[in-house]
Formats: C-alpha cells, structure tokens, sequence
C-alpha cells in the first residue's frame, strides 16, 4: 500500500472501526483518526501503527455544519496533524504537533478563517503546512 508508514505492520492483529463522518490518514507518526465523540463533537487520534494503541488524543473538537476533516502537513520535515471545521460562513483550522503524546492534547494553533455573503471560505494547506 502507498502512503503508508515505513513503520506501519500490515500483519499486526488490530482494526479501526471507521464510521461515515470519520477519517483516516498514514504517515511517519503514525495513523491518524478523526471521529465523533458524540453528538456535539470529534475527536482526533494518532495511533502507533505497530499496535493500534493512541500514542495521544485531542481535546473535543466542537461539530460544524459540515464535518471535519483532518490530515497530516509537515514543516521543514516535522509532521504536523491539521484539523479543519466549517460553518455556514466560517473555517476554523486546528494544528496539533504530530509528535505530541497523552490525552486532551491541545492544538498549538487555531485559525479562523471568514467567509463572505454567508459562504465559508476555501482554505487549501499546502504540503509545507502554508494556507
């Protein structure tokens, strides 16, 4: 499989349950979850793909209108995990460090981004971790 990590072990004894609304990404740190934590928010994991365990979890991510999506970025080669949430006229942009371990792990960035005659605004990262 492309895009998996070098790290990744596809004989491991371990699954992920991914429901509508979720999502789902490989690279170094390991492989990134998105999914809800209920009816007002998600949550996002980076589990160690040797044995499916999180190596940390995010604080909840509070439900939009339209649902999240998440995916790694890197800057000068540090990983980065990007989670994106949308209302009807606002983007919000949450960065965690790839690295991080523990529970209720904080972003170390937010952005909010405004959209214009009640339209959320189009917001691209770049692989460089630009917007």
């Amino acid at each position: 499989m492309s895009g998996l990590p070098s790290t990744f072990v596809t004989a491991a004894d371990w699954s992920v349950a991914v429901r509508s609304g979720s999502a789902v990404a490989a690279a170094d740190p390991g492989i990134l979850v998105l999914r809800s934590a209920g009816s007002q928010a998600y949550v996002v994991s980076v589990l160690n793909p040797a044995n499916g365990v999180p190596r940390w979890v995010s604080v909840p991510i509070p439900v939009t209108t339209i649902a999240p999506q998440a995916g790694f970025t890197s800057d000068d080669g540090h990983p980065w995990v990007v989670v994106e949430s949308t209302t009807d006229a606002t983007t919000m942009l949450w960065v965690f460090d790839a690295y991080a371990t523990g529970r209720d792990v904080q972003p170390v960035q937010g952005h909010k981004f405004e959209g214009a005659n009640g339209k959320p605004p189009v917001v691209t990262v770049t692989d460089r971790g630009s917007w």
